[in-house]
């Protein structure tokens, strides 16, 4: 069973609608994330960005703060993108520190 769909922005959004109510605004801010993110992926990406955690920061900063001005809602969305390129350098991190252990195992086992 595949969850790839649960971590697009949209399904993110829906399902943030659902528990707060604010469907509209939830709804906004994930069709943003799901286009912006589409545009900027290139084709064949192996690792690509950590789509869901710029889009939950920024539904979570919108439902805290209870931001209502445009302006300031863009300046969430915008502050919540560098969280994508930080998620993927963490999975990077541990893909590679599980690739040393896999290759440590398998020297350790051929000798």
């Amino acid at each position: 069973m595949s969850i790839g769909l649960l971590e697009r922005p949209l399904v993110i959004g829906f399902v943030w609608g659902l528990c707060t109510g604010d469907y509209e605004t939830s709804l906004k801010i994930s069709i943003f994330f799901e286009l912006f993110w589409l545009d900027v992926i290139p084709v064949g990406t192996f690792i690509p960005p950590h789509l869901a955690a710029s889009t939950f920061a920024a539904l979570a900063l919108h439902t805290r703060f209870a931001i209502t001005e445009p302006a300031i809602a863009l300046i969430v969305v915008l502050l919540s993108i560098p969280l994508a390129w930080l998620g993927m350098r963490l999975e990077y991190f541990f893909r590679d520190l599980q690739n040393r252990d896999f290759n440590r195992l398998l020297h350790w086992v051929r000798h």
